[in-house]
């Protein structure tokens, strides 16, 4: 069994998927799996998925929301550690270890940090917004994660019962699930998706 799994939905994510996954293959820490739910309404992103043979694609039937489609991914994983990112991020090499090495340290909940390549503005709202989630700042506890950067230890991801896959709101209803049991993240600002 693999220690990790990797789980991310895709919708139309053909431009880039393929990015997301070749970062994923020069991860430093190689035990884990790869979970891609597809619920894309054409091949295209399907199709790229498929050149990466040690990834396993789930195509549903029909259109899934992105946290319907996590906890889909989440279903069908093997890993003690469901890590969970979005098709557009690409991961610094070190990110998976990182992670895994704070759940190792017995933290339930691990959320790393996103370096956002935006324009000025973008990235002045997002500081303004997400300053805490940003690379660059102080490991931590903190309330809340984002679903493109997260992970949970499979016994507190089973208590949770995943994420609220009607909303888009999905990561911070599990937010606030996870602290109502006591639950904080460790927030690991090294482990870096942009």
């Amino acid at each position: 069994m693999p220690a990790a799994s990797l789980i991310f939905p895709a919708y139309l994510s053909h431009s880039t998927v393929e990015g997301c996954l070749r970062s994923l293959d020069e991860q430093t820490f190689r035990d884990f799996e790869v979970i891609v739910v597809d619920s894309s309404p054409d091949e295209r992103t399907a199709e790229i998925v498929r050149r990466f043979p040690e990834v396993q694609c789930i195509r549903p039937d029909e259109r899934l929301l992105p946290h319907e489609a996590r906890n889909l991914g989440a279903q069908s994983a093997c890993g003690d550690i469901l890590v969970f990112t979005d098709p557009d991020c690409d991961a610094h090499p070190e990110w998976l270890s990182r992670l895994v090495d704070a759940h190792r340290q017995g933290r339930q909940a691990v959320a790393g940090a996103v370096r956002a390549e935006l324009g000025w503005w973008h990235h002045a709202v997002h500081w303004v917004r997400y300053g805490w989630w940003m690379s660059g700042g102080k490991a931590r506890l903190h309330p809340e994660a984002a679903s493109s950067n997260g992970s949970f230890s499979r016994a507190l991801w089973e208590q949770l019962g995943g994420y609220d896959g009607t909303h888009f709101s999905g990561d911070s209803k599990i937010s606030w699930r996870r602290h109502s049991l006591g639950h904080s993240v460790w927030f690991v600002p090294d482990a870096i998706v942009t």
